[in-house]
């Protein structure tokens, strides 16, 4: 079997790790071997994957965000009680 390289999307990284993130192995395995079948090498989706995983922390976000980062970021981003108060001080300052 002859593996094609390719490029996953970052909507389909991100609904693998959204999979990975609730904590359903079954369907994160399944999804994971469906990418690695139809389009790429384990080794570059394991890269690419790392790659928006350092993005999401880094605070890297696209200006044109899709609906799949949208909704993956309002699900498992933490929000901090003080990011109100800190907001508020910027919008106060300008």
């Amino acid at each position: 079997m002859i593996l094609q390289i390719g490029v996953v999307s970052d909507d389909e990284l991100l609904d693998l790790l959204d999979l990975a993130m609730s904590s359903d192995t079954s369907n994160t395995v399944i999804r994971a071997r469906e990418l690695m079948r139809s389009k790429i090498d384990p080794m570059q989706l394991i890269s690419q994957l790392a790659n928006v995983i350092m993005d999401i922390i880094a605070g890297n976000s696209q200006e044109s965000s899709s609906a799949t980062r949208l909704r993956f970021l309002t699900r498992h981003t933490c929000k901090h009680p003080s990011d109100d108060y800190f907001e508020y001080q910027l919008q106060t300052k300008t």
